[in-house]
């Protein structure tokens, strides 16, 4: 007899791990998170995003409202609020924030909530911030005649929505190559990485979600798995 167990993949699975979770709004903090850092003593989040690492960084900050004067000091700050009637969790607004980093918009879009989740952990120079691993999205949608001279990094081509091809490295260059002179997209998204193994390691990345999506099939210009240029 073969049994399969139920196994719950839902937002009532306890973790054990400081994660934030990316929803369409707003930034959620977990239990953990706001026990491990103490979320509950503050009251402002000031975010920052490393494009060249792809992190995203928090440092948390109090604000006294009875105190004139000092607004200015919080006026690139969000408010930092509680999730629940316990202030187990907590969550910042952030509508406005993606509105600058389609980064951060994509990856709140993801259907997965799993694949909007990220590990966080405390910077070991500054124990104030906090940061989270995140990975490029193919933020820059540009046409297939658009001036991508010097850009290198990781890509996809579309047609008429579908991914037909991902690849990794000097982007106007693989364009241009004469064997793709007759393939056919409408789309160009990249993501700007300049060190060759990030290339590598988001191409495979890439590729093997979409393997995954797509019951292990790859897109139809590629020719092996991870290996696409």
């Amino acid at each position: 007899m073969a049994i399969q167990w139920y196994q719950r993949s839902d937002s009532f699975l306890r973790d054990t791990t400081p994660k934030i979770t990316l929803r369409k709004e707003h930034i959620g903090y977990n239990a953990v998170f706001t026990k491990v850092a103490n979320l509950n003593q503050y009251n402002r989040v000031r975010p920052g995003i490393d494009y060249e690492n792809y992190r995203i960084y928090f440092q948390f900050l109090y604000q006294d409202k009875n105190v004139k004067g000092v607004e200015g000091n919080f006026k690139d700050t969000l408010a930092l609020y509680s999730d629940n009637p316990n202030d187990v969790t907590k969550s910042t607004g952030a509508q406005k924030l993606y509105e600058h980093h389609a980064l951060l918009r994509n990856i709140s879009e993801y259907e997965n909530q799993k694949h909007r989740q990220f590990e966080v952990k405390q910077d070991l120079e500054d124990t104030s911030i906090w940061f989270a691993q995140l990975h490029p999205t193919f933020e820059h949608i540009v046409g297939p005649t658009a001036d991508l001279k010097g850009l290198r990094g990781i890509y996809r081509y579309k047609n008429n929505g579908l991914i037909v091809y991902i690849g990794k490295g000097v982007i106007e260059s693989r364009i241009n190559a004469p064997k793709r002179t007759k393939w056919v997209y409408d789309t160009i998204e990249y993501s700007v990485i300049n060190d060759p193994e990030k290339q590598f390691e988001w191409e495979n990345f890439w590729i093997k979600k979409y393997k995954e999506d797509n019951e292990g099939k790859l897109p139809f210009y590629n020719q092996n798995s991870g290996r696409g240029h």
